[in-house]
């Protein structure tokens, strides 16, 4: 893994100016490591994508708005709303996106961007984001509370080291983070 500057929930460092960062602290790359691998996934990945699949299914069957935080190749947002969510808009944010990854054709409904997405969805998820960032409460509440909307649910998970992280919590319940 290569350092970069963080700038939201992924890291990046594509030539932008210090000005263009939204934070600077340094923490280790990421995940866009299965690119172009949709046909074959690891078994745990898709044991891990029906996981939360089930857990959108029961807490959040109504959104029509998700934000999938840190999203790599964006294969879980398609097997989301393929299963679970085939009505929703869904937004994959991670600024680990190089140019052609933002024009590679998607399902319709789904779209890719570096930015923080200017809108505030009833479900955000934050797969394999959590262990990245050095201070998870600041970022729940600083990066993802203001995608949130009323009464938003939030899917986090923290990886496959031998601290996991499962939570889903409403929006009042966030203040107590």
């Amino acid at each position: 893994r290569t350092e970069a500057t963080r700038r939201s929930p992924s890291l990046t460092d594509h030539g932008e100016s210090p000005d263009t960062r939204r934070t600077t602290r340094r923490v280790s790359a990421v995940d866009l490591r299965e690119r172009h691998q949709h046909a074959t996934r690891h078994p745990w990945e898709t044991v891990r994508a029906s996981f939360f699949q089930r857990l959108a299914a029961q807490h959040a069957s109504s959104a029509s708005s998700v934000i999938d935080v840190g999203s790599g190749d964006g294969w879980f947002a398609a097997e989301l709303q393929r299963s679970t969510l085939p009505n929703a808009t869904i937004v994959c944010w991670d600024t680990n996106y190089l140019p052609d990854d933002l024009t590679e054709p998607l399902p319709s409904g789904i779209s890719r961007t570096v930015e923080q997405p200017g809108l505030r969805a009833d479900l955000v998820l934050a797969l394999d984001v959590i262990e990245h960032v050095p201070d998870d409460r600041s970022f729940l509440r600083d990066e993802v509370g203001p995608l949130l909307a009323d009464d938003a649910r939030v899917e986090a998970h923290g990886g496959d080291d031998a601290f996991e992280l499962f939570l889903v919590l409403h929006v009042e319940e966030f203040g107590q983070l």
